[in-house]
């Protein structure tokens, strides 16, 4: 006989499993399955107090940041879709009722200065050639051994490689100054982690 637990997590896998399925025959681009058990993980020891999300799409990655949520915490997830954005807004809020949550539609970096509250975790998965100017605005916004988690990082090993296609190149140049900011180990600790799509995890030192 199965326990509770064993039961929770093989409906949360096929829910989960279903959504993701049906974005990307949707081409939403949604975060792979290892990046958010690691979202979700994070989230777990860190019991942040406050999680911006930017670029919450659908809600696939905000299920992960609002699972291990606690009380008292709150959640603001920013997305240029509006129609993404509410599908993101109606899926939270139906799993996870209780959540202290926000969703915002519009341009993150018009929306960043006008909000008030400080962050002590952000993941960041929007515009990647925006990157560099997010972390920017994001800093004013977080305080000391605040955690940034940044997706899409090696963007298919293109990052790696000496030759870009027309296309990516922005993206290429936007990715690599972003991490050209975040390993200033006077300002930030971070690591790489290849899952998904390459991962960068800083710790904001303070200072910047």
């Amino acid at each position: 006989m199965q326990s509770d637990s064993l039961i929770h997590f093989q409906n949360e896998r096929d829910l989960l499993e279903k959504f993701e399925k049906e974005s990307r025959s949707k081409k939403i681009p949604v975060i792979t399955k290892d990046t958010g058990y690691l979202l979700e993980l994070a989230v777990l020891i860190i019991n942040p107090s406050s999680i911006l999300e930017i670029g919450c799409g659908n809600g696939f990655s905000t299920y992960f940041l609002i699972k291990n949520l606690g009380s008292g915490a709150k959640y603001t997830g920013i997305d240029m879709n509006r129609e993404r954005l509410s599908s993101a807004r109606e899926f939270i809020i139906n799993r996870f009722p209780e959540a202290d949550t926000e969703f915002i539609c519009g341009n993150a970096l018009k929306i960043l200065p006008e909000i008030g509250r400080k962050y002590d975790f952000v993941f960041i998965d929007g515009a990647k050639f925006e990157y560099p100017l997010y972390v920017r605005e994001i800093i004013k916004k977080i305080g000391n051994n605040a955690i940034i988690i940044t997706d899409n990082i090696l963007c298919g090993d293109r990052i790696l490689s000496q030759k870009q296609e027309e296309h990516y190149k922005r993206t290429v140049r936007g990715l690599k100054e972003y991490l050209r900011i975040v390993s200033d180990k006077k300002y930030f600790n971070t690591t790489i982690i290849g899952a998904g799509d390459g991962i960068a995890v800083s710790i904001y030192k303070g200072g910047l």
